[in-house]
């Protein structure tokens, strides 16, 4: 296969479990990674970081193509119904088993032996049709819900963002000079050399000046101590990751380093006021923006702007880098790590007002999103109450509670006998006993497991990934 639709751990939504895109890209381009073949029907289980939830069914038109080796591909029997094993991997039950597992702390991960030595509960497969039928009923109920609350959000988001860039071009605030003029603000008024029209990405009202970053503030890149000397890392001041930059203020970090570490204090120690621009990292990391509130330090894929050793406000900066942050990504490079530089921050244009009309454009987008905080806060909380009846509803379709038992139904005793058969049947006596890396297999030969507690009227047993 020369070309191949990719499916990454990015690529599944962890919101809806679905692969939400699935790139084509040339075999000479891919990556390491790209090993797994995928058939319609697969379940894909992320095995990074498991607990954010990026699991999704194979639709048929990816069958074929490519997965991520972050993927634990679990591939159902034919006997066996597929959407009812994608939904019994989703439940409780199973990530109680299986969170437990993780290893590491940057990016927690579980092995894809550590997934298919898990168990799921297996009914008759009549009766898994018919937990599938109820569940997705619900289900698709729930989704809906959800769907208009994000909708909702979304919509306060974008309306935000298109007012923000109005109130950057002037549009509907008042010119006010009581606080000096725009070129009050510069360092050397008299050497500026004004932006051209072509470098101007919009226009702004008379009184306003088109400058860069490294027109008005110094610049610094940051560093990592060596993280082999300990006595580096057992000091008091807060040290800032890229990963800590994410449209936010930081009154914390999660480490500190010494005053050893930091050398010269001048450039490496950043004070209150400072705004952050993430230089590096993947996802959308990379041109996110901070301010800072306490004095810290920071590693090389950020970039401190010290808008605090001028008058300008630390706010109406932050809001400049929050409005050009998609076309700061789209400008970046360096390789296979995307990533913006210290010349490319400095050269960010800024359109700069007078200080007092900096405050109202910072007091109006604040009052926008003290509204936005309060929905994302009840769309949060309708999401948690959402994710809790989904669990619900799993407890009761895994424990034979959601559906009624039909006793003519073949019991999944038999069902599993003739899955084992099967793969018995088509597995070689001389296979060596080192199991090689599993790459889709959902059933495994094993011991008759123990069985889960049912229903009377039903015949269930813990089938082993």
């Amino acid at each position: 296969m020369t070309r191949f639709r990719y499916v990454d751990i990015s690529s599944v939504s962890g919101e809806d479990r679905r692969v939400a895109s699935a790139d084509w890209m040339e075999s000479a381009e891919a990556p390491g990674r790209a090993r797994q073949v995928i058939m319609p029907g697969d379940v894909l289980y992320s095995t990074v970081r498991p607990y954010l939830r990026k699991v999704a069914q194979v639709a048929p038109e990816l069958g074929g193509h490519i997965a991520s080796t972050g993927f634990a591909v679990i591939r159902p029997h034919h006997a066996m119904e597929a959407r009812y094993v994608f939904y019994a991997v989703q439940s409780q039950k199973f990530e109680a088993q299986l969170f437990p597992k993780q290893r590491g702390v940057s990016y927690p991960a579980v092995r894809d032996t550590d997934v298919f030595e898990n168990s799921i509960p297996v009914p008759p497969a009549a009766e898994q049709t018919r937990i599938v039928e109820v569940l997705e009923g619900h289900l698709s109920r729930i989704e809906k819900s959800c769907g208009v609350l994000r909708s909702a959000v979304q919509r306060a988001v974008n309306l935000r963002q298109s007012l923000v860039t109005r109130l950057l071009s002037g549009d509907g605030v008042a010119l006010s000079l009581d606080e000096g003029t725009a070129q009050d603000l510069m360092r050397n008024p008299s050497s500026h050399k004004p932006l051209s029209e072509s470098q101007q990405p919009w226009p702004i009202p008379d009184g306003w000046l088109w400058v860069t970053v490294g027109d008005i503030f110094d610049v610094y890149v940051g560093a990592t101590p060596n993280r082999k000397v300990p006595e580096n890392w057992s000091g008091s001041i807060p040290w800032v990751s890229s990963g800590e930059v994410s449209f936010n203020r930081i009154s914390s970090t999660r480490e500190h380093i010494s005053e050893r570490a930091v050398g010269n204090r001048s450039t490496r120690l950043h004070p209150p006021g400072t705004v952050m621009i993430a230089m590096i990292g993947e996802g959308k990391t990379r041109g996110q923006a901070a301010i800072l509130d306490i004095e810290a330090s920071h590693n090389q894929n950020c970039a401190s702007v010290r808008v605090s050793e001028t008058r300008i406000l630390p706010e109406y900066i932050y809001l400049v880098f929050e409005q050009r942050y998609l076309e700061s990504r789209r400008a970046s490079s360096g390789g296979n790590q995307p990533a913006l530089n210290k010349s490319k921050v400095k050269a960010i244009p800024v359109p700069l007002p007078p200080l007092a009309t900096q405050r109202a454009i910072v007091d109006q987008a604040d009052e926008l999103t003290v509204s936005l905080r309060h929905c994302r806060a009840q769309l949060e909380a309708a999401l948690r109450r959402a994710d809790r009846l989904r669990q619900a509803l799993f407890e009761k379709a895994f424990t034979g509670r959601l559906v009624s038992q039909n006793p003519a139904d073949e019991p999944a005793s038999v069902l599993l006998g003739r899955i084992r058969a099967e793969r018995e049947a088509q597995s070689p006596r001389s296979q060596p006993s080192r199991q090689p890396r599993q790459r889709g297999a959902a059933v495994q030969s094993a011991p008759a497991p123990a069985p889960t507690p049912a229903p009377r009227a039903a015949v269930q047993t813990e089938l082993p990934l």
